[in-house]
């Protein structure tokens, strides 16, 4: 197995294992314990590593290491910041040019599709979906582009919030966001604004609550041994 396949799969195997809420926030993550662990090299882990931490998923601590990133208001609100910039964009201008909205609803139809009790990663996947739609629909290469770059770290903080919008709760919210861009106008960015700010309220509020419980790295990592 190549260097880069190897490096794909930690990076792939640490995102999957945040995603199912294996990890916590703030834990330390040093490159022996997982090289040991996956059964890959040094330079391999390191590389993963940096890749990681462009994504949003990992981050350096000066004299600690590397750690899973905590969230705070002020990172949320960065995030959230820019989605919110490049989403409303999208939507002016697949509301201007007239764009065919059949694919968001066919997102959207997935999501109410969804039985009330699916797992967090599947909701936050299918509901990410979602949001990615609307910024392809707007066919602009560099907003593409720019969402792309925050894409994994918003999936990650999105399944974070499973304790508060389940399956059932996010289709319904996210079926008035279809009417509000069928809609067409002001009241298609105004549903979107409305759909995104109450994720960021849903995400403020849950970081002052302990509700969440992570495994330890290492051991959760074990179960996710990349074959060479």
């Amino acid at each position: 197995m190549s260097s880069e396949s190897s490096q794909s799969k930690v990076v792939a195997a640490v995102r999957e294992l945040l995603l199912q809420g294996a990890i916590r926030q703030g834990e330390r993550v040093t490159e022996e314990s997982v090289a040991a662990s996956m059964g890959v090299g040094r330079h391999t882990v390191r590389a993963a590593f940096a890749e990681l931490v462009g994504l949003g998923l990992l981050e350096h601590v000066p004299n600690r290491g590397a750690r899973i990133p905590v969230l705070d208001a002020e990172r949320i609100n960065d995030l959230w910041d820019y989605r919110l910039t490049l989403e409303a964009g999208a939507m002016r201008i697949i509301v201007e040019r007239g764009y065919d909205l059949e694919p968001l609803a066919q997102r959207t139809q997935s999501l109410l599709d969804l039985p009330a009790d699916a797992p967090p990663a599947e909701v936050a996947s299918v509901h990410h979906r979602i949001h990615s739609t609307i910024i392809e629909l707007s066919g602009v290469k560099r907003l593409q582009d720019a969402y792309e770059r925050c894409e994994a770290e918003l999936l990650w903080v999105v399944s974070t919030v499973n304790d508060i919008y389940d399956a059932r709760v996010l289709g319904e919210m996210h079926r008035d966001l279809l009417a509000g861009a069928r809609a067409g106008g002001r009241d298609s960015v105004d549903a979107l604004v409305a759909d995104i700010e109450n994720g960021r309220a849903a995400l403020l509020d849950s970081i002052w609550r302990s509700t969440m419980s992570r495994a330890p790295f290492v051991s959760a990592l074990g179960a996710h041994t990349l074959q060479q």
